[in-house]
């Protein structure tokens, strides 16, 4: 889990290949704290791209990561703050699109287990939002 991921963190190689940089905040799923890295269960990131999880201090798996690239697509899509996202994109923006909607929606549901489960089912089936 990066647990930072944010559009100062994602850099565009001259390929045009997306790549994440900044791994201060990251941790292995599974693997326990060490004395010295960042803790369980503190709330560490950048508000505006956390998962509500990650904002209450509980517990955030890589479903948390996910969250935050849907909101960077959402501000791409509409160049606003996604704080209080409404529930579906306004249509006066030219490029929201029912399509981004729905991508954009699940992976920004509030309930982890409501968005994509990996980023490969993000990528190439594109869900619902429920």
């Amino acid at each position: 889990m990066h647990r930072d991921i944010k559009p100062a963190n994602v850099m565009v190689d001259l390929a045009g290949q997306a790549k994440v940089a900044d791994f201060g905040l990251a941790r292995l799923d599974g693997v326990a704290e060490e004395p010295g890295n960042t803790l369980t269960g503190a709330v560490l990131g950048t508000p505006d791209y956390m998962a509500p999880e990650q904002k209450h201090g509980t517990p955030v798996d890589h479903r948390a990561d996910i969250y935050s690239v849907g909101v960077m697509l959402y501000e791409n899509a509409l160049p606003r703050d996604p704080a209080g996202a409404p529930s579906s994109c306004p249509r006066s923006a030219p490029v929201a699109t029912t399509r981004i909607d729905t991508i954009v929606l699940k992976a920004m549901h509030q309930a982890p287990d409501r968005r994509y489960q990996s980023t490969q089912e993000m990528r190439g089936r594109r869900g619902q939002a429920r």
